[in-house]
């Protein structure tokens, strides 16, 4: 196994220290399949509003990266307001379009790692957070409707 597999993510590796001190590295194969399902399985439970932020952090991340990058380039002349304007959207498309890819920068994973951690992430908190968002949205309502009907009722006095 080559250290190009263990970054892909293919195979993982052993690591440990022999009766004489030295250190030896095992590259251990990992099954694709186990792979997906794990991937999968991490995102499952977790509500997608917590996975719409996450994902947007990552693509402001993605954008401030590319316009600090383009700042780097040496132009002969400054770029006119139409240019900055084109390269701004240019940049803003860049990075939606490195965040919506499966792998992205990885720093849409390590956010939900920190906003939702594992252990909260199974059935059981995944239903109650559905139910506790069912509530606040139908709470919201009724505190429309009641506001909007007593305005109605002190229009009429």
């Amino acid at each position: 196994m080559s250290l190009n597999a263990i970054m892909k993510g293919t195979c993982k590796e052993r690591r440990s220290v022999d009766q004489e001190g030295h250190l030896e590295i095992k590259s251990l194969p990992i099954k694709a399949q186990d792979k997906s399902v794990r991937d999968t399985d991490n995102f499952k439970y977790i509500p997608e509003a917590y996975k719409k932020v996450a994902g947007d952090l990552e693509t402001q991340f993605n954008e401030l990266m590319l316009q600090q990058m383009n700042q780097t380039i040496d132009r002969a002349e400054d770029p006119s307001t139409a240019e900055a304007y084109y390269d701004g959207l240019a940049n803003s498309e860049r990075a939606k379009a490195m965040s919506a890819s499966d792998k992205g920068v990885g720093l849409k994973k390590m956010i939900l790692d920190q906003i939702y951690p594992q252990r909260l992430r199974n059935e059981t908190n995944y239903m109650a957070v559905a139910q506790a968002e069912a509530a606040r949205a139908e709470a919201a309502r009724g505190t429309k409707i009641k506001i909007y009907a007593q305005g109605g009722q002190n229009e009429q006095h």
